[in-house]
């Protein structure tokens, strides 16, 4: 009796035991960069540059005066800790293309002082100036900011088409600097196909120690982040640039512990997975 109730209780938990072990597997296969593609691409050397923050900073890699927060294994030791797990080198070596620069710092928010001739100012024209650093102008520009707009509390704005970009200086919103930043882009590098993408959702934990309680991240105006991707959506229209939806990665706030270090830097997994959903995009 003893062994059939046994029994019982193991076919009871099958599926969730099922469930567990395919997790497993789709983690281990995750935390290794994407197989790189023989098969040349539209984007066969091209030079790929990325205007960018944190989550596309690395050490070494980025110029010499930017912040980084890649590598971080004293934080996370599932954070990337080679350039290859980076999103940006999984896209740029499985398209055979050539890894320009990599404009990406800490802190960095579209909205700012455009004038300023510091890193952390998307719109502004040291970053615009930054996008051919390595010595080679970018054929191809990616362009992964706004976290840091909602994090800073950056109001929206508003975007119409054609709406003109605004005068130099301190640029306060949203919109007028997400739409400055590509006009700069579009004039500076005529030739480079600009690409927008979307940020994944930012994600709270009522417990940061343990990764538990997540939820949506909504900053003090009472925003989350898909307010600013609406706004990088219409920018990014009205400008003529390509767009890729990352808010749909698949990035999470019910993943958000597997796949990012706190809610906002993505860890291995979380770069695999964004660097598939670009590919997948191109």
């Amino acid at each position: 009796m003893m062994i059939f109730s046994a029994r019982l209780k193991l076919k009871k938990h099958l599926p969730l035991m099922a469930a567990a072990a395919a997790l497993f597997i789709l983690a281990a296969s995750l935390a290794r960069p994407l197989p790189v593609s023989a098969a040349p691409s539209d984007y066969t050397g091209k030079v790929i540059a990325v205007s960018g923050d944190s989550i596309s900073s690395f050490y070494g890699v980025i110029p010499p005066s930017y912040d980084f927060s890649y590598p971080a294994n004293d934080i996370d030791p599932i954070s990337p800790a080679y350039v290859d797990q980076m999103w940006w080198q999984q896209v740029i070596k499985n398209t055979g293309a050539v890894r320009g620069t990599i404009a990406a710092s800490n802190n960095t928010t579209v909205a700012g002082n455009s004038l300023d001739m510091i890193s952390k100012v998307g719109c502004g024209i040291r970053r615009l100036v930054d996008l051919q650093a390595s010595g080679q102008r970018p054929d191809v520009i990616f362009v992964y900011l706004g976290a840091n707009d909602l994090l800073q509390n950056i109001p929206l704005g508003s975007y119409y088409p054609g709406k003109p970009a605004p005068a130099e200086g301190i640029v306060n919103n949203f919109a007028d600097a997400y739409n400055m930043m590509l006009i700069k882009y579009r004039v500076f590098y005529p030739n480079a196909q600009i690409i927008c993408l979307t940020c994944p959702e930012l994600v709270s934990f009522q417990d940061y120690g343990s990764k538990t309680g997540p939820m949506k991240k909504v900053n003090a105006l009472g925003l989350s982040i898909n307010d600013y991707n609406r706004i990088i959506r219409q920018v990014a229209a009205g400008n003529g640039c390509k767009l890729i939806d990352t808010y749909y990665c698949g990035l999470s706030v019910q993943n958000a512990a597997a796949f990012t270090r706190e809610g906002i830097h993505p860890n291995i997994l979380g770069h695999n997975l964004f660097a598939y959903y670009v590919l997948m995009n191109l």
